[in-house]
């Protein structure tokens, strides 16, 4: 036997907790609520209410303002990339400028020559050559870094 809410009404085991709202009259089992669901739509509504007001900064609140996202995302990926390149830029990058300019130092610690001026001006040429090559690899650093760190915001965001 059923009633009109399609809830069976016989004396199932199952249904021993079913309890009919004095209110509304419509039926809830007593062991999983404490009323009916129009009983309880007033509390799902101030609960819902106090989750948006907990959460005052979300990640998520950037979708809602794309132009906001794009520039908080460029300025933590180029502050984020920024940081590998200047590593690259005082660490690895120089190092061949560092020997060729100590081989230049011991070049003019020599006479004169010749010979000594046409290496030491060799060795310039490499030197400056070696910069525009440190020069570049450090802004090839910056800009994978920082489209990794882009990448990744958006992902995140």
């Amino acid at each position: 036997m059923k009633s009109k809410s399609g809830v069976a009404m016989d004396e199932d085991p199952r249904n021993l907790n079913l309890v009919r709202c004095v209110q509304h009259g419509l039926y809830y089992d007593k062991s999983k609520a404490s009323g009916c669901r129009k009983c309880m739509a007033s509390a799902r509504e101030v609960v819902s209410k106090m989750e948006a007001q907990a959460t005052v900064f979300r990640l998520g609140d950037f979708r809602r303002k794309p132009a906001q996202r794009a520039f908080v995302g460029l300025a933590f990926a180029l502050v984020l990339g920024f940081l590998p390149a200047v590593y690259y830029c005082f660490g690895p990058g120089t190092t061949e400028a560092r020997k060729l300019r100590v081989e230049q130092e011991l070049l003019s610690r020599q006479p004169g020559t010749e010979e000594i001026m046409h290496h030491f001006d060799e060795l310039d040429a490499e030197v400056s050559d070696s910069h525009h090559q440190a020069t570049r690899n450090t802004a090839i650093v910056w800009v994978a870094v920082t489209s990794m760190a882009m990448l990744g915001w958006y992902r995140i965001t």
